[in-house]
């Protein structure tokens, strides 16, 4: 697959996480065509959509895990994922199914994601996120031992605790209980406050919600929604404006 990323046409851009027509393929099955939209500093977005809208293509394309065929990925008025950076220090994405070091311990993995992002004091905040997440009393435990809930909240301080400008969050919800997801509400709010950039991903309307805005998958595309039209995530999710001006595009394509 051949990869060009455009250059924007107006370097003076303000101070946003800006997605300019991006387009991409797996061979010949286009899963995002055109697509654009922008993010705004300290703010929290959902992005909704099906099971197989393409969500999890596209946070892995603005995290700079995969490369799009065409179109710009801009943080304030910088150009990221260029050939000889292909990932960006300002920006962390948790998978849906994050990976560890099965040799290190919940502690070792936030030592050593903190050595990687130069976290200054990173001891406290450390213990101060382990007993957020109800995690304190596994700090000497092996990923391998740990719960799928477990793994998810270590994969969720690694992010956390390095503060990023930028952070995607794949379908975080999942294995969480509802003590464990009212904590990332109240962390995210934290990063927010910093004026950080959020966007997490669901299929479903999470619980607690404190979303500033929601991004609509469909089609291959991206819009915003007033969420408030809607009185369930079923609603949402099966909206259909027929007068979109893209209308006439494909079904939905699968996530890698």
């Amino acid at each position: 697959m051949s990869c060009s990323l455009q250059t924007s046409p107006d370097s003076r851009l303000s101070a946003m996480f800006k997605v300019s027509e991006l387009s991409y393929s797996y061979g010949q099955h286009q899963v995002l065509h055109n697509l654009s939209f922008e993010l705004s500093p300290g703010e929290i977005a959902i992005l909704a959509g099906r099971n197989g809208a393409g969500k999890s293509t596209l946070l892995r394309c603005l995290a700079g895990w995969s490369k799009p065929e065409i179109g710009g990925i801009y943080l304030d008025d910088r150009l990221l994922f260029q050939e000889q950076s292909p990932q960006d220090p300002d920006i962390i994405f948790v998978p849906d199914v994050p990976d560890f070091y099965d040799e290190l311990t919940i502690w070792e993995h936030l030592r050593l994601i903190s050595s990687i992002y130069h976290v200054a004091d990173w001891e406290e905040e450390a213990d101060n996120l382990l007993v957020a997440f109800e995690l304190e009393d596994a700090a000497t435990a092996f990923p391998f031992s740990l719960s799928r809930g477990m793994r998810q909240k270590l994969a969720l301080i690694m992010a956390l605790i390095v503060r990023p400008k930028v952070l995607f969050l794949d379908e975080p919800f999942g294995p969480l209980d509802i003590n464990a997801t009212m904590t990332v509400w109240k962390q995210l709010k934290v990063l927010k406050a910093y004026g950080s950039y959020i966007l997490l991903s669901s299929h479903t309307l999470p619980e607690g919600s404190q979303a500033d805005r929601y991004l609509l998958m469909q089609r291959q595309q991206v819009r915003v929604i007033d969420e408030t039209q809607f009185d369930s995530m079923s609603a949402l999710l099966n909206y259909d404006d027929s007068t979109d001006e893209d209308a006439n595009l494909d079904e939905e394509a699968d996530d890698a």
